[in-house]
């Protein structure tokens, strides 16, 4: 027996792609390109760059060390691939380094990123002044047109010594001993 053929055909099969993405993001963290460095600056810019969108980046996940002293703390601006972090909080000179660890952020698949790679994520903090006092003479007398030394105390114990002359108008030396917040 002979069919005749048909004039219904058979469906077209239907070929889906399916994309599995399984790639970590990476980030990078350097010192912000406006940053100053060294910086007395009391807070310090640094630019992080992931390698596609993350959507819960935080500023508690970074990590912030370095030899600078104080309350060092965080606060992020940006979304998506590009953020700025801006570190404040340092009281005493040294460094300030900023990173981020492997498995704190996520991309829109779940997977986490990898730990942060720099050029240059170090910025020196220089402590700014915090207080002068006068350097009293040898034999204790200040004198119109005498040198006099004066001495910047930084919060760490960081100083220098300069010296001027003694103004020729009649000048309360006591009164000019002051703290400079």
């Amino acid at each position: 027996m002979t069919l005749p053929a048909s004039p219904i055909r058979p469906p077209r099969a239907r070929i889906k792609t399916v994309t599995y993405d399984n790639t970590p993001p990476t980030v990078t963290v350097n010192q912000a390109s406006n940053q100053s460095d060294p910086s007395s600056d009391s807070a310090i810019k640094f630019t992080v760059k992931f390698s596609e969108s993350v959507s819960d980046f935080t500023a508690s996940d970074l990590t912030i060390s370095g030899t600078a002293s104080g309350n060092l703390s965080a606060t992020l601006t940006g979304s998506g691939k590009n953020y700025t972090a801006t570190i404040s909080g340092m009281t005493g000179s040294g460094t300030v380094i900023v990173g981020i660890d492997a498995g704190k952020v996520h991309d829109a698949s779940g997977n986490a990123n990898l730990a942060s790679t720099s050029t240059d994520n170090v910025v020196q903090f220089t402590a700014p002044l915090k207080s002068f006092e006068l350097i009293r003479p040898t034999d204790g007398t200040y004198r119109i047109g005498n040198n006099v030394g004066i001495r910047w105390d930084r919060s760490r114990g960081v100083g220098r010594q300069h010296h001027q002359p003694l103004p020729r108008r009649g000048l309360d030396l006591v009164e000019r001993q002051r703290t400079l917040d």
